[in-house]
């Protein structure tokens, strides 16, 4: 009976471990790639998409917008909605009692993989992670200023569309903050995530020390062209 307890204790306590080093380690996440034709800065953006959407639904109106002046990368989130096809979600959320809750475990993870994803492209197609962006859309753009809050060495820009702080906010301390650029870009007539949340994010980021532009254009809580247009004249600013 006393093996028997061991064993099952030592079962357990295995378990934990392995399922807790998978749910911080992160992973490998699918991705879109369209390599730069020419080579003089060897720039990069990931993109992140938002909730509900998934890495098909934006790869040619990427490309078509950015032409060959960057690497573009379009990051798929890991967790896919039930049985929806093509719709996939960094992390799940609910409404409980006029609150919104967040799935933090899966923030982590979702947070974790990019890293992994960005540093394991970065090495196959031997990038210069000095100039590397990053930025995402609605819940995408949310793990995009989690990740510029707390690694802003592992890139050159960060840009955020129609997104909000992270619930959990913990920047580090860190004298990279200086050297790193940010786009802030929220709609006018964004209802899902009205434009308080962009001056918010302004706000903390320009008290870390960071390079900030923020921009208000005249949309909703879609991406329009304009927006692609406002974030590559951006970057050509900030690269060239």
């Amino acid at each position: 009976m006393i093996k028997l307890f061991k064993y099952i204790s030592i079962s357990i306590v295995t378990f934990y471990l392995i399922y807790s080093s998978n749910v911080f380690a992160g992973k490998i996440l699918k991705y879109d790639l369209k390599k730069q034709e020419s080579l003089h800065d060897n720039s990069v953006l990931f993109f992140m998409h938002g909730w509900g959407s998934s890495k098909k639904k934006w790869y040619k109106e990427i490309i078509s917008e950015f032409g060959d002046d960057f690497t573009i990368v379009i990051l798929q989130a890991p967790y896919r909605m039930g049985w929806f096809p093509g719709k996939f979600s960094w992390y799940e959320w609910q409404i409980v009692d006029g609150d919104t809750i967040f799935n933090q475990e899966q923030i982590n993870f979702s947070s974790q993989s990019v890293l992994q994803t960005i540093d394991h492209i970065i090495r196959k197609q031997n990038l210069d992670i000095k100039n590397v962006f990053i930025g995402g859309q609605s819940q995408g753009a949310i793990i995009a200023c989690k990740l510029a809050s707390e690694h802003p060495e592992s890139m050159r820009g960060f840009f955020v569309h129609n997104g909000r702080l992270p619930v959990v906010f913990n920047p580090v301390n860190s004298d990279s903050f200086s050297k790193l650029h940010g786009l802030i870009l929220n709609g006018k007539y964004d209802k899902v995530l009205p434009p308080k949340y962009a001056k918010s994010i302004v706000n903390k980021f320009k008290n870390l020390g960071v390079n900030i532009d923020s921009i208000s254009p005249e949309i909703g809580h879609g991406m329009p062209k304009e927006s692609w247009r406002m974030i590559q004249e951006w970057i050509n600013s900030i690269i060239r």
